[in-house]
């Protein structure tokens, strides 16, 4: 038997769930016999969580009951992570909007869009294991996949409950952590293939808002590790004196929480790169000159975009921004050192002419671009690109 266990592994984990880092040969192992079912922390129905010093050919684990083990998790909180953590570079990008600002749509439509078109962009978009990411795929499967071409809004991200967030106990109290969603990027570098993961973080928009109660201490904690922030601003929104309509008071408050979680100093700008992904750009970019028909692909590069293109086009979306949401633009200015301006459609506003009534149809334009961008800021960051 020939082994296909990884030759080489990164040499620091850091988890996705508790941000806890650790060597790699620290990680846990999770028991795949019935008999060692129930862990201390991760909970009675888990498999119990292990260090195991016996492996197969494959480099799997064998727990004490002789079965391979091929799962693994954090040696702190005991959530699940990826395997592919142990062997691969990652990005953290977390993405935040105000309550109703559309980021379950955005996300679906930017998914399913990089699982049809990523090779244009010369890379590849998989899941790194598709039943962590099951939340993501019920959006996906809502916008496109219906008959006939209908669709259905996907579930509002909620501020707690198990499809949304881990729960674990710690010591007598139970703590909660964002599900992440991780997938796989590929691309042709300069020494042959090459993969990154990326862990995307999607918090209710209320555990953003100044008003909302322990929201930072668990929820929010991976704004501190974030490579990249990815907000969506929902143009269309209509604004009132209320602070849970206030999108940008949103953003404000998840740079707050950054400064304090990453001890960045209260006089200097962040330094992570800001997209903001104005969406429904259906609806109102035509009367600001913006064209959205043809994806920013640089040809004959790999994993780039056509930053002449995403920089034309931002230049109209900030100019539309500042007229009309001078708020916002402000606060941008005044807290982020390097931002983006990417309008999008999740979804398409279409004239049916039998009907003649407006009617969404399951098309998005740009979705994907905020994602590749982010990534791509975050690898130069990392000296990757």
């Amino acid at each position: 038997m020939t082994a296909t266990a990884p030759t080489t592994l990164v040499g620091q984990v850091q988890c996705p769930s508790c941000a806890h880092s650790f060597r790699t040969e620290n990680v846990r192992f999770i028991a795949e016999h019935v008999s060692l079912q129930g862990d201390s922390i991760a909970g009675p129905l888990e498999g119990v969580r292990f260090r195991s010093s016996r492996f197969d050919l494959d480099g799997n684990a064998i727990d004490m009951a002789g079965r391979a083990c091929t799962r693994t998790a954090c040696p702190r909180c005991h959530i699940e992570m990826p395997r592919a953590l142990l062997e691969c570079s990652t990005n953290f990008i977390s993405i935040i909007g105000a309550p109703g600002s559309g980021k379950s749509c955005l996300l679906g439509a930017a998914s399913w869009s990089l699982r049809r078109c990523a090779g244009e962009y010369g890379c590849s978009w998989v899941d790194v294991e598709p039943r962590l990411n099951a939340l993501l795929h019920g959006y996906e499967s809502a916008l496109f996949a219906g008959k006939g071409g209908t669709f259905h809004v996907p579930r509002k991200t909620e501020v707690s409950g198990g499809d949304w967030y881990h729960q674990i106990r710690v010591g007598a109290r139970i703590e909660s952590f964002p599900k992440p969603m991780f997938f796989r990027i590929g691309w042709q570098g300069d020494h042959g293939d090459a993969s990154s993961v990326m862990v995307l973080y999607d918090n209710a928009g209320e555990h953003f808002q100044p008003v909302a109660e322990n929201a930072e201490p668990a929820y929010t904690r991976h704004l501190g590790r974030a490579q990249a922030l990815l907000f969506v601003f929902d143009p269309t929104m209509a604004q009132s004196a209320e602070s849970s309509h206030r999108q940008e008071l949103v953003l404000i408050e998840a740079i707050a929480r950054i400064r304090r979680l990453s001890g960045v100093d209260q006089n200097a700008k962040l330094e992570i790169p800001l997209i903001v992904a104005l969406t429904k750009a259906d609806l109102w970019g035509a009367k600001e000159g913006i064209d959205l028909s043809n994806r920013p692909i640089a040809q004959g590069r790999r994993v780039d975009l056509d930053r002449k293109a995403i920089d034309a086009v931002g230049a109209k979306a900030q100019a539309f921004v500042a007229g009309a949401f001078p708020e916002l633009v402000q606060s941008v200015s005044a807290f982020v050192d390097k931002v983006y301006w990417v309008p999008c459609s999740a979804l398409k506003m279409a004239s049916d002419g039998a009907a003649k009534n407006s009617v969404v149809r399951g098309e998005s334009q740009w979705s994907e671009v905020p994602l590749l961008l982010a990534f791509d800021e975050a690898s130069r960051r990392q000296g990757r690109k």
